[in-house]
């Protein structure tokens, strides 16, 4: 049976390192790996300037596991639709940097799975840690901040 852990406390859950948290090729990959996964992520973004961090990859469990280790890292996430030259053009004044798959020099890749562990602490439920976007139908896509609250 599925148990499910609220979004604050996915990596602070008392929680089997062995549990199952996605499937990845055949693969099932473990909690123990994702958290890994996430505190490296942590570890990378935690020593960089800014909290306004843009992220977009194709990859849906890399994409979980920087998105926590952002948020752990004291980060706001912006997510854009896509990352072409416009919503580049659009979303660089409003960021500090960029993870994932965007045609930049600087943009932040997968950090070796190295981490210094865990924090321990579930997310503060008030901290903005999400901004999304309207489509921009009806004029400039508007940034919607998320609060962890609201994501639950």
């Amino acid at each position: 049976m599925v148990e499910l852990v609220s979004l604050s406390e996915v990596c602070s859950a008392e929680r089997p390192a062995d549990d199952a948290v996605a499937l990845r090729g055949g693969r099932v990959l473990r909690r123990g790996e994702f958290l890994t996964r996430v505190w490296a992520w942590r570890d990378l973004l935690v020593g960089r300037n800014g909290r306004h961090w843009a992220l977009y990859t194709s990859d849906s469990y890399e994409f979980a596991c920087a998105l926590f280790g952002a948020w752990y890292a004291g980060k706001t996430v912006f997510l854009p639709a896509d990352v072409g030259a416009g919503t580049l053009d659009r979303l660089s004044p409003q960021v500090d940097g960029f993870i994932g798959e965007f045609a930049l020099a600087e943009a932040l890749t997968a950090p070796e799975a190295i981490s210094s562990g865990p924090s321990g602490t579930a997310l503060e439920p008030e901290a903005v840690v999400l901004v999304v976007f309207t489509s921009g139908t009806t004029g400039a896509p508007v940034a919607i901040p998320k609060t962890v609250r609201q994501l639950e």
